[in-house]
């Protein structure tokens, strides 16, 4: 990245309308101390967190392991590259979290101590598809229909992420990366999953057996159609509170080049399973492209991925100004980032919800 621009080379509009740049900075870290510096810090207290996470010269990144969305197999695959990402592309100065969807903010803990970290990516495990309660609050919910279930799940995975993003504000202003591990979120489930009770596969439903069960059938294509509208509309809320908080969002899917949504003891047909996984892989791909994040789908190499988190951390403008317009509509308003210079490229949030 271009380390020489300044205010002046760059021009913004918010609806079309040229606003005044009233903040700059160029950030650029490298997780390492310079020669000279003190040790870094180590974090024993919420008032190391708060002192060491305002500092220009730390990057932030949250491993957001979404076992609600990632199958078992899926959760064993990410283990080795994400140990390789804090073992190779982390730095001292470096603070690293991990978190759970029900993980409670309060709950959050952000540390230098990379062993503490690698040993919660190894106990990570994927539950996708997977019903048997954990705890008293999935155990209110284990008897309900399967799509019902699938629901909560996403809506429990939206709040924390946007608490998530929130807590990350509240720390410092520069940019912050969440890694956030998942398969994407359930739209809708085919007839052959549709179980009366989550807990309890196949029982009482009368497609569990047919493969073809809703395959070709207009009701079925109308209800992917709006349940994914939906799903969006939810999703909303996330991004815009990221983009808030100066929070990017890197999904990361360790499926590989997957032909299908399902397995093959789901008993579903590959066009059906087909048209799952494109709905699936939806909306991980939105979340990152909307918060200026990266989505790495469709490979099984993670490495690039991860070492595109580390690259975007390490050097990037911080810019603010104050809207001329000043809108209290409740409406989206694009906000477009120009380089006068010639040969630079620039990537820069799409706008706000007033």
């Amino acid at each position: 990245p271009p380390a020489d621009l300044t205010a002046q080379d760059f021009e913004i509009l918010e609806d079309g309308t040229p606003q005044k740049i009233e903040q700059f900075r160029l950030i650029k870290v490298t997780g390492n101390p310079e020669i000279g510096d003190a040790p870094a810090r180590q974090i024993r207290s919420r008032y190391d967190e708060e002192t060491e996470a305002a500092r220009d010269d730390v990057r932030m990144f949250v491993i957001f392991f979404d076992d609600y969305h990632t199958r078992v197999g899926s959760a064993l695959a990410v283990k080795g590259p994400l140990t390789r990402f804090v073992q190779t592309q982390l730095g001292p100065n470096d603070l690293v979290a991990v978190m759970y969807p029900l993980t409670p903010l309060d709950g959050i803990s952000v540390t230098r101590n990379h062993r503490s970290v690698i040993s919660a990516i190894q106990n990570f495990e994927g539950r996708k598809f997977r019903y048997d309660p954990r705890n008293d609050f999935e155990a209110q919910y284990a008897n309900y229909p399967t799509e019902v279930v699938e629901r909560i799940r996403n809506e429990v995975v939206m709040t924390a992420l946007r608490g998530l993003a929130s807590r990350l504000g509240s720390l410092r202003e520069g940019r912050k990366a969440i890694i956030f591990v998942s398969e994407g979120f359930t739209t809708m489930l085919p007839p052959q999953m549709r179980n009366p009770i989550a807990t309890l596969p196949g029982i009482g439903n009368p497609n569990a057996r047919d493969p073809f069960a809703g395959e070709n059938n207009s009701r079925e294509e109308t209800a992917m159609v709006f349940s994914t509208a939906d799903l969006m509309s939810q999703m909303r809320d996330v991004w815009d509170a990221a983009n808030r908080n100066n929070a990017a969002i890197y999904s990361l899917d360790r499926r590989g080049l997957a032909g299908s949504e399902f397995g093959i003891e789901g008993n579903i047909s590959m066009k059906t399973g087909a048209k799952y996984l494109q709905a699936r892989q939806d909306s991980p791909r939105t979340l990152s492209r909307e918060t200026d994040g990266r989505a790495t789908l469709n490979s099984n190499d993670l490495s690039k991925g991860l070492a595109q988190v580390v690259r975007d951390s390490s050097a990037y403008y911080l810019i603010g100004y104050n809207s001329s317009e000043a809108p209290n509509d409740g409406k989206f308003h694009e906000i477009k980032v120009r380089v006068k210079r010639s040969g630079v490229d620039v990537r820069a949030r799409k706008g706000y919800w007033a």
